[in-house]
């Protein structure tokens, strides 16, 4: 019968088995190499993620720059012709791409307007309440209920 003396100095005597630091040393550069390549996907992953934020974000501030207000709807009953007054109040010139009403598409004007002046649009309508809405080369837009009182 073999004593627990016997048998420990057996097991570290046996020449075939891995040393202990060898496993150790084996195991930390699995871990480190592993860290490395979790390190280098998040960072290129973050970056592509950062650099579509900037985009955005420098898109954002040029349109917060945009301002319109649809001063006035005149509206004829006995022609159809609706005729709207759109200031712009913004700090930088702007250009009204197009002017919706109820949704549909009516004019694609192009018409550009400076800081702190005004353009008018003409456009023939089926009836008399609407929804009015300009739209700049940005896509700011500004909008309004129209009905008569």
């Amino acid at each position: 019968m073999d004593t627990l003396k016997h048998v420990r100095k057996t097991i570290l005597s046996n020449e075939k088995a891995f040393s202990s630091i060898i496993t150790t040393m084996l195991f930390l550069s699995l871990a480190v190499t592993a860290g490395i390549l979790c390190y280098s996907w998040a960072m290129a992953s973050w970056s592509n993620s950062i650099g579509g934020v900037d985009q955005w974000t420098q898109r954002r501030a040029d349109n917060m720059k945009e301002n319109l207000v649809i001063e006035s709807v005149w509206f004829n009953r006995t022609t159809g012709i609706a005729n709207l007054t759109v200031r712009n109040v913004g700090v930088t010139p702007t250009t009204v791409s197009s002017v919706y009403v109820d949704g549909v598409l009516v004019l694609s004007p192009n018409k550009s307007i400076k800081v702190g002046q005004a353009a008018f649009f003409t456009m023939s309508v089926a009836k008399e309440t609407h929804t009015f809405k300009i739209v700049t080369l940005k896509g700011s837009s500004a909008s309004v209920v129209w009905a008569p009182t």
